[in-house]
């Protein structure tokens, strides 16, 4: 069953106030979103009475089904039910549904913002009848909503700006608190794991608040030595990779000049041909307050490092003149790199860094060109 207490941003929704655009004012409003998620769920997280509550069987395997954001939000859930349970994970692009072969036992966990989503609501043509259905929505009267099994609401609250912001952070939050009430309910993990788990995202509301309050200097500095680039990489490892792709999407969205994100390992197989003078490379790090269902596998500080090098050399060898732009979560890089929030700070500067090269560069960050805010068109 959904919880579906009034949501109480949904008031102030229109309202500006002292921002200068929504998308400003709905990444400011993130802290806020976590704490009330996680006042209203985080004990029935613990002890696995949330996911009881959806009525739904145990599965062997989840499968993801979405788009955009969405399907970058799925991502970071997905990486924790793997990380904590060990449950095989699927991620399935809507649009390619037809291309997927799902098992027995498989939960198909349908996420879209608007809960319109053509794509997606496609896809449970081919799933909904073989499979059980969890949607993960914001709009608990949508047609999404009506055609699951169950259903989790976001409760962000309503979200103006076309590119999602805080509709992501909540997407996460409420999604991973999901996948820990059903591995405590199946048994997977056990109470006590599950208290630490949530303890460490009771930390985000800090964390987003502090990583926001660190960007609000450095991030503007930072774009004004990029703003002429062309184009920029986004590179992750583990539970980076997701939130690596995210901030590629949005600045891609938003300022219209490419952006590409790729496992930091797979710069030498291709990528490493577009690196030139100026080209800005974004770095996103395995962090527990990122993804508390991730665990720690090997040296990803380190290997990120080494592929920094390689764009370094790269730079020699090309005749540049400017050092790559990083954007790293640990205090400790070397000089020249731009620390956001400090070891464990959150998405919000990729969101903050994508809406400030927009807007100097001269572009609508509320209202992108040629996107809606919900896609209803195949």
């Amino acid at each position: 069953m959904p919880f579906a207490t009034p949501s109480p941003f949904a008031a102030e929704a229109l309202e500006l106030g002292d921002h200068t655009d929504h998308m400003a004012k709905e990444i400011e409003e993130q802290p806020a979103v976590v704490a009330e998620i996680l006042d209203r769920i985080a004990g029935r997280a613990v002890d696995g009475s949330m996911w009881r509550g959806l009525g739904l069987a145990s599965f062997e395997r989840v499968a993801v089904v979405a788009c955009g954001t969405s399907l970058n939000a799925g991502q970071v859930i997905a990486t924790a039910l793997r990380g904590l349970g060990g449950v095989p994970t699927d991620t399935v692009v809507a649009s390619e549904a037809d291309q997927a072969v799902l098992t027995p036992g498989t939960l198909v966990v349908a996420i879209s913002q608007s809960g319109e989503t053509a794509d997606v609501l496609r896809a449970l043509d081919r799933f909904a009848d073989r499979y059980q259905v969890l949607a993960l929505t914001n709009n608990l009267h949508s047609s999404l909503a009506r055609r699951a099994d169950a259903v989790l609401d976001c409760h962000a609250g309503p979200e103006i700006g076309v590119a999602a912001t805080k509709t992501f952070t909540a997407q996460v939050v409420v999604g991973v608190s999901a996948m820990i009430s059903a591995l405590v309910a199946s048994g997977r993990i056990d109470r006590s794991r599950a208290l630490a788990l949530v303890g460490d995202m009771q930390r985000l509301p800090g964390l987003l608040a502090g990583a926001a309050e660190a960007s609000l200097d450095r991030i503007p500095l930072l774009v004004s030595s990029v703003r002429d680039a062309s184009g920029f990489l986004f590179l992750g490892r583990g539970a980076g990779l997701p939130f690596a792709a995210e901030g590629a999407l949005k600045l891609k969205e938003l300022s219209y000049r490419w952006a590409e994100a790729y496992p930091a390992g797979e710069l030498k197989h291709g990528p490493l041909a577009l690196v030139t003078d100026g080209t800005p490379r974004g770095r996103r790090r395995q962090r527990r307050a990122q993804d508390p269902g991730e665990r720690r596998r090997g040296p990803c500080p380190r290997r990120l490092r080494h592929h920094h090098r390689w764009c370094r050399r790269r730079r020699t060898r090309t005749r540049t003149r400017r050092r790559p732009a990083a954007l790293a979560t640990d205090r400790r890089d070397r000089p020249g790199h731009v620390a956001l929030g400090g070891r464990s700070s959150p998405w919000s500067p990729l969101q903050m860094l994508a809406r400030e090269l927009a807007l100097q560069l001269g572009c609508d960050v509320d209202k992108p060109r040629n996107l809606a805010k919900s896609v209803t068109v195949e």
